[in-house]
């Protein structure tokens, strides 16, 4: 990004913030880590409970939105972060992917006084066209896709 800012491009340039992406072949991000925990029974720690977060993204709309940039690039440059819609606390993060595999496991909940770095600006993603789906969708979606 700094080098980016430093010798501007020329044409069309979009540099993305990638937040969690999961769907098919979703791996090593935290909502894969909390799903493959819960499908095999194990406890899931929750940090930061109350802390929003809606830094997660479905690949559907990853895609969808990638394809329509190549399609009809804007001139210039352009930063922006992807994340979902209607952001959630973690805590209510893990219970969804629970319900959506109908599983409970133990939850073992480490609260923080200080709030944890979650919650993604999506101004910038919509001005350039991208739609996100709410967290819950995004969330329950992809549990019951990857495991069904």
């Amino acid at each position: 990004i700094l080098f980016a800012k430093l010798h501007p491009p020329r044409g069309s340039t979009l540099v993305v913030r990638l937040p969690a992406v999961v769907g098919a072949g979703a791996a090593r991000n935290w909502p894969v880590q909390v799903v493959e925990r819960i499908r095999s029974g194990q406890p899931v720690r929750v940090f930061s409970p109350n802390s929003a977060f809606n830094s997660v993204v479905g690949v559907e709309e990853l895609v969808s939105w990638l394809g329509n940039w190549l399609r009809k690039p804007l001139q210039g440059y352009h930063l922006c972060g992807l994340g979902s819609s209607y952001p959630v606390t973690i805590l209510q993060a893990v219970r969804i992917l629970q319900a959506a595999l109908r599983k409970k496991v133990r939850l073992k909940v480490f609260p923080s006084k200080k709030k944890a770095g979650g919650l993604r600006s999506l101004r910038k993603a919509k001005e350039l066209g991208f739609c996100p789906t709410s967290t819950s969708h995004t969330l329950t979606r992809y549990a019951k896709q990857a495991f069904s």
